[in-house]
């Protein structure tokens, strides 16, 4: 499949809203968001796509994107063309098979966030999205006794959970406070997992 390789700084746009391109882009290095930018200039945070997620399995079959990218991290990235991975799905099981597993989890992750959004306190939302990194980063063998990397700033955490940073900032000193994690650095660690999957449910 042609595919080129690209380098974001973080912060930068990979690409935006309704933009047409005819390639999409997997992360190779590195962490991405993907958002909805709103009318009044705010934003919802999807995801957050780590090294091996396509940025959108969607894109795949359109010609416009729908969501916006963007480096939260100096992220290192591979643009494929969409009409040969159209082709390859057709003709690779293997690369079916990944791909369909791809879009499904996609799918459970929006799913989730309409129901955290909807139906879960602040502090819940929070607690998830850690459990959430927690679990993925440990598919990627980048969890050690339960402390992570997390570049992730209070607005990233504000925007994917629908809050204010004032609100994030006093959910997470309370939660440092109580000794449920601890964040140092760019790095998390979660010092007591149990009260974290308390707080979450």
């Amino acid at each position: 499949m042609a595919q080129s390789h690209k380098f974001a700084l973080r912060r930068r746009t990979i690409y935006r809203t309704n933009e047409t391109s005819n390639s999409v882009a997997i992360i190779c290095d590195g962490w991405a968001c993907a958002y909805i930018p709103l009318p009044d200039g705010n934003r919802q945070i999807l995801s957050f796509l780590l090294a091996g997620d396509i940025t959108s399995a969607a894109a795949v079959f359109q010609d416009r994107s729908e969501i916006s990218i963007e480096a939260v991290t100096d992220v290192h990235y591979c643009m494929i063309n969409k009409a040969d991975l159209r082709t390859a799905l057709g003709s690779d099981r293997k690369v079916f098979d990944e791909f369909s597993a791809m879009w499904v989890r996609r799918k459970e992750e929006v799913e989730k966030l309409a129901t955290d959004l909807g139906h879960r306190t602040a502090e819940a939302r929070i607690a998830r999205l850690v459990l959430g990194l927690l679990e993925r980063l440990g598919e990627r063998n980048l969890v050690h006794d339960l402390r992570f990397a997390f570049p992730l700033r209070l607005q990233h955490i504000a925007d994917a959970a629908g809050l204010t940073v004032v609100h994030v900032s006093r959910i997470i000193g309370d939660m440092r406070r109580r000794g449920v994690i601890e964040m140092e650095g760019r790095f998390l660690t979660i010092l007591d997992q149990h009260e974290l999957m308390n707080i979450s449910s």
